[in-house]
């Protein structure tokens, strides 16, 4: 945000031309680091400062570029419109009746694709699926990840493979954002991308390593979301080794970098001995009937009993309430 904030308050004190120098030169580095929101911003204040000092053709130039991205998700969503407006703005003055403007054009119908920043419908709809089965979810992923690319939406892509990764570690997705980084010469992510190649390749010792050296970045958060993605990852497929593995490695991790609104561990230092969809069903015993989670999962109401009975063994709690509140107070997954 501080060179978009930086760039307009240049522009608004008077500043054209180091306003234009400065939005020129942050879009420049935004197209390296694949960063949408900041070639996007960037554009933006650009264009402003452009039109104002008469270069239309130069403003529209770079307005084309975004509106050739297509849809660019809720986080620039409103930038995007203003510069549609900005587009349309000498046609909309001169022109005796109307013409096929740039911004008319870009409000053409998209495949809605787009990706992180802006969650998209094509993100959206891969994240709200259930249920988020790994090994289904890396190959949905990897498919609208090609279908980017096929289009030329690079950013998308590398955006919404960076967010797939962390979200649920995969192979597959992995080896794309590698090879659009790799094509792209960007560097921005390595340290990200090396713990996620650990995590996939199930190298614990080299995870605890990269964790141990790890100097943050601006993926600092997204690797804390990685570790988490990793830990679900084997939780999903009931991987108690691997699930312990995760927990340990986000252990490093938070005694490094220590939050108050995060714990040291995932589940006080140890691996709930219950399945994801056990700790789902789990979560929801406490407030609903058994008909009611079958109809809410989508799973008979004797599938429903059978988790419920097989949790309470588990856990050795002695009623529902019981185990209810066991998973509200250490389920990682709230």
């Amino acid at each position: 945000m501080e060179p978009f904030i930086r760039g307009l308050a240049l522009f608004s004190s008077g500043r054209i031309e180091e306003s234009i120098v400065l939005a020129l030169d942050h879009r420049a580095e935004a197209r390296r680091n694949l960063d949408q929101f900041g070639l996007v911003a960037n554009s933006y204040v650009a264009a402003q400062a452009l039109i104002y000092r008469g270069y239309f053709d130069e403003a529209e130039y770079l307005m084309g570029t975004v509106f050739a991205m297509g849809r660019p998700g809720f986080l620039v969503d409103s930038l995007h419109d203003a510069m549609l407006r900005l587009a349309g703005l000498r046609t909309a003055t001169t022109a005796i009746s109307p013409t096929a403007t740039l911004a008319t054009q870009a409000r053409r119908e998209a495949e809605d694709i787009g990706p992180l920043p802006g969650t998209a419908k094509g993100v959206y709809e891969i994240v709200a699926g259930r249920p988020l089965i790994p090994a289904v979810f890396d190959g949905k992923a990897t498919r609208l990840i090609q279908r980017q690319l096929e289009r030329g939406y690079v950013m998308e892509a590398a955006y919404s493979a960076l967010f797939f990764t962390c979200l649920l570690p995969g192979r597959k997705v992995l080896d794309l954002l590698r090879q659009i980084l790799k094509e792209h010469a960007s560097t921005s992510h390595d340290q990200l991308v090396a713990i996620a190649a650990a995590v996939v390749e199930e190298d614990h010792q080299l995870l605890g390593v990269l964790l141990q050296h790890y100097e943050p970045d601006s993926d600092f958060y997204q690797v804390r979301m990685l570790i988490r993605g990793a830990f679900k990852r084997y939780a999903f497929v009931d991987d108690s080794i691997g699930a312990a593995a995760m927990d340990r490695a986000y252990a490093i991790f938070a005694t490094r970098f220590p939050s108050p609104d995060e714990p040291l561990a995932f589940n006080s230092g140890s691996y709930s001995p219950l399945t994801m969809r056990e700790i789902e069903v789990a979560a929801l015993a406490g407030h609903r009937s058994n008909p009611e989670i079958a109809e809410h999962l989508g799973i008979s109401t004797r599938t429903v009993e059978s988790h419920i009975s097989n949790a309470l063994r588990k856990t050795g709690s002695p009623s529902r309430a019981a185990l209810f509140d066991l998973v509200r107070v250490s389920s990682p997954f709230r």
